[in-house]
């Protein structure tokens, strides 16, 4: 991929498509290089539909996508740029667990970037024809040519290398698929892809509801195995200075992942730290790991 660098705008400059090529690129790679250095997980999965229906009739494809590149590139399919074309499964002679990138070809400065849509190179854009409505003045209406993006599948051996095999392309793991005996197709559901928010993952929001519950049902247990007083607190006797450190780790844990499922928006690396901190806190209670085991 080319950087694009700014543009000298002057007095009896001749204008070429080149400048505002240039142009457009310089600025989206800025604002991606501000968005990177303040978020660093800028980029992943918003939302992911497979089609169930042609799963089932052996065809790989995608219902609807939206999600954002490692170059800060947005691709929303089908509402604005176009599905990755279906994969004949039955044609792969697939064996074992494969793992399923989406892939969208880098912006390359000396290559074509604009394919048709019969063309078979890969390329990230294709262009169609709009009817667009001046907004502001009385002005006729004008057919203008627009870009869309077009990402392609891409299926690996788990224990497949992607840079080596995807060279030229940027891409993300949206899942995995295995061939059961039956010779039916199946997507992992357990799999969770780079996401940038909680709710991007029914399984992490499954995960996030069952590690709530545990930790409220052994809150409960802590507490009913000890007197509560007449102002409704919790006394703990001299004794029992473990239970009081357990339930006071496990409350804390308990308020602050509880914000995640009340604002599922939040991008998951927040979840982790919560998560880290509570494996940590619980360490304290065991000598089976170390902290330097946590990941």
């Amino acid at each position: 991929m080319f950087k694009a660098e700014k543009v000298l705008w002057g007095e009896g400059l001749f204008l070429r498509p080149q400048h505002f090529q240039i142009q457009d690129t310089y600025h989206e790679q800025r604002l991606n290089h501000t968005v990177r250095a303040v978020v660093p997980f800028s980029y992943g999965v918003q939302k992911l539909s497979f089609d169930e229906a042609q799963l089932s009739t052996h065809i790989l494809a995608l219902e609807s996508v939206e999600m954002i590149w490692q170059d800060g590139e947005i691709y929303q399919a089908p509402a604005y740029d176009l599905l990755p074309e279906p994969i004949l499964l039955d044609e792969l002679n697939l064996r074992g667990e494969m793992v399923i990138y989406l892939a969208l070809p880098l912006l390359q400065a000396n290559k074509q970037n604009l394919i048709d849509q019969n063309q078979s190179q890969k390329g990230r854009y294709q262009s169609h024809l709009v009817e667009t409505h001046d907004l502001f003045t009385n002005a006729t209406e004008a057919d203008i040519s627009l870009l869309r993006r077009r990402a392609v599948f891409k299926l690996l051996d788990a224990h497949s290398n992607p840079d080596h095999n995807l060279d030229g392309f940027l891409y993300l793991p949206i899942g995995k698929i295995k061939r059961q005996s039956s010779g039916a197709f199946e997507i992992d559901r357990k799999f969770i892809p780079p996401i940038l928010h909680v709710d991007a993952s029914e399984t992490l929001v499954s995960n996030l509801k069952r590690t709530l519950n545990v930790i409220k049902a052994k809150i409960k247990t802590i507490q009913t195995n000890n007197r509560e007083n007449e102002q409704k607190l919790i006394e703990f006797r001299s004794g029992d200075i473990v239970s009081f450190w357990l339930v006071n780790a496990l409350n804390t844990a308990h308020a602050g992942l509880s914000h995640f499922l009340q604002y599922p928006q939040i991008h998951p690396e927040r979840l982790f730290f919560e998560l880290l901190r509570l494996a940590g806190s619980l360490l304290t209670f065991s000598t089976a790991y170390e902290v330097d085991q946590l990941p």
